[in-house]
């Protein structure tokens, strides 16, 4: 079952295919691009292996409406994730615009007045491709940019979970709703609300789950968004996608995985023991008890501090 069928009024056209260069030709012939993501629901294929087909004659005179019914037309609303495309042989760049002033697409932050209780990487037994933010029941959510609704519905591991399709190729999850507030389809702007914070699924404590796709791909949110407190905004008004955005090591930046299940965090400029506990969903007590700290103790960029 698809949302945002291809528009009825296009004219005749006689199909032909071809090998993009990079995956960077995909948006760039929006305009005459048919089945972009159906080609990867249907097979798990790789950027250098991917054909697409395309067609040639759709009205002009449809203009952005057209654009649009294209853009948007394998839209699997039962399916939470399409087939991942690999990236992990990438050479190139892709630069991926996540906002236009021009034409009014803008960012706005998923919530507020929250606390980061998990990041993007390895979590237990398992491999966390979000970041968490603790927040209670009921408090809004919003669409972190303009795009279309693919997935609004229950899920047993994500709970109430939306989808968001957007015009870049990114998608953005938003999972453990206490209540959803939008419909697949439905068209939303940057900084609509879509939900209601909650516990819902596979969750411990009401927060909102928040992921980044690219074709299927999870991107770390920290590449693209600071979350810390006087942050709230995008870290690049253009995220240059590379083999790396998609790594599931956690950067030097952020916490990683050590030895025996231990997790460790690299101390940056600035840094202080209470803002890492803040960031990291722990306590200036507990980081003191497993680095032999004081709570006035003084620590250094490059030192690496167990988090648990």
């Amino acid at each position: 079952m698809f949302c945002g069928l291809l528009s009825a009024t296009a004219v005749q056209a006689q199909s032909k295919s071809y090998k993009p260069d990079s995956l960077e030709t995909i948006f760039e012939e929006v305009d005459t691009l048919e089945v972009v993501f159906e080609e990867v629901l249907q097979q798990r294929l790789t950027p250098d292996s991917v054909v697409y087909e395309y067609t040639e004659g759709y009205d002009e005179d449809e203009g952005a409406e057209n654009e649009e019914d294209i853009l948007y037309a394998s839209f699997d609303n039962n399916t939470i994730h399409y087939p991942k495309v690999d990236f992990s042989n990438k050479k190139d760049t892709t630069p991926i615009p996540l906002v236009n002033p021009l034409k009014g697409q803008v960012y706005a932050h998923p919530a507020e007045s929250y606390r980061i209780s998990s990041r993007f990487g390895p979590r237990r037994r398992r491999f966390h491709y979000g970041i968490d933010l603790a927040l209670p029941t009921g408090t809004p959510i919003y669409s972190t940019f303009d795009g279309v609704i693919r997935v609004a519905k229950f899920n047993k591991s994500y709970g109430n979970l939306v989808v968001i399709r957007h015009d870049n190729g990114l998608e953005t999850y938003y999972a453990h709703l206490s209540k959803i507030q939008v419909e697949c389809g439905q068209k939303v702007k940057a900084g609509e609300q879509i939900g209601l914070a909650g516990n819902t699924g596979r969750s411990y404590g009401s927060h909102l789950h928040f992921e980044t796709r690219y074709l299927g791909a999870a991107i770390n949110p920290d590449i693209i968004i600071d979350f810390s407190e006087a942050g709230h905004k995008l870290k690049s008004d253009t995220l240059m996608l590379t083999a790396s955005c998609f790594r599931k090591k956690a950067s030097n930046q952020y916490a990683s995985s050590g030895g025996g299940g231990a997790t460790y965090y690299k101390v940056r400029k600035g840094d202080t023991l209470g803002a890492i506990a803040r960031r990291n969903g722990t306590t200036v007590a507990n980081l003191c008890r497993l680095n032999g700290l004081r709570k006035n103790s003084i620590i250094r960029p490059g030192q690496r501090l167990k988090l648990r």
